[in-house]
C-alpha cells in the first residue's frame, strides 16, 4: 500500500534505494522501470515465500495511509532488520514497543529524507539489528506465544469445568 507516493517520496529526495515491492504487481506502465529501474515488484506470493523475502532483505518499508498489517515489520525485526514505516496509528504503537522502527511523514518528503537515512544507517548497525531481533522476539516469538498459551489455558479450563461454555459456545465433549 502507498507504493506510488513511496515512489514519489524517493524521487522528491533523490533516494535510489533498492526496493522489492513484495506482494504488489506494478501499479504504473513500464516505463516506470525506464525510470526507476531499481524498483522490483514480486506480484502475489505465498505467506513463507513473503515471510523468505523480508528476512533475505536489508530492512522493511511501508507507506500505509490510514491501515496497515503489522506482520511484515515485525517479521522483519524478527530478522534484525529495520522498519521504515510511515507515521499512522498502528506504526506508532508498534513504535512504542519496539526498537529500530524509523517513523515519517508520508506527506512531508523532508521527514521522509531523514527518516529514510536513519533507516540507511541502520541497515548496516549489527548491534542495534540484534536488539531489535531480541526485542521483537520476547514480544511475538514463539517462546512468547506458547508462554501466553500457558497463561490462557487456566482460564479456559476453569470456565470448561465450572459453566460448561466460554461466550456462549457449548462444550462438545461436556469437560
Amino acid at each position: 500500500k502507498g507504493q506510488i507516493r513511496l515512489i514519489d517520496l524517493m524521487a522528491y529526495t533523490k533516494l535510489a534505494l533498492p526496493l522489492t515491492f513484495i506482494g504488489p504487481h506494478q501499479s504504473d506502465g513500464p516505463e516506470i522501470l525506464v525510470t526507476y529501474p531499481h524498483l522490483k515488484f514480486t506480484g502475489p506470493l505465498s505467506p513463507m515465500a513473503a515471510k523468505t523475502r523480508i528476512a533475505e532483505c536489508a530492512g522493511l518499508i511501508s507507506c500505509a495511509t490510514d491501515e496497515t498489517q503489522n506482520l511484515g515489520a515485525i517479521e522483519a525485526l524478527m530478522a534484525g532488520r529495520p522498519a521504515l514505516l510511515s507515521n499512522i496509528p498502528a506504526h506508532r504503537l508498534l513504535a512504542k514497543l519496539l526498537p529500530y522502527i524509523f517513523l515519517f511523514d508520508r506527506d512531508d518528503p523532508a521527514s521522509f529524507a531523514k527518516a529514510a537515512h536513519q533507516f540507511a544507517h541502520a541497515t548496516k548497525d549489527e548491534t542495534s539489528a540484534a536488539a531489535a531481533r531480541d526485542a521483537a522476539n520476547a514480544l511475538f516469538g514463539t517462546a512468547a506465544f506458547d508462554r501466553r498459551i500457558m497463561e490462557l489455558l487456566p482460564l479456559f479450563e476453569g470456565n470448561f469445568s465450572s459453566a460448561g461454555s466460554i461466550a456462549g459456545i457449548q462444550d462438545p465433549a461436556g469437560l
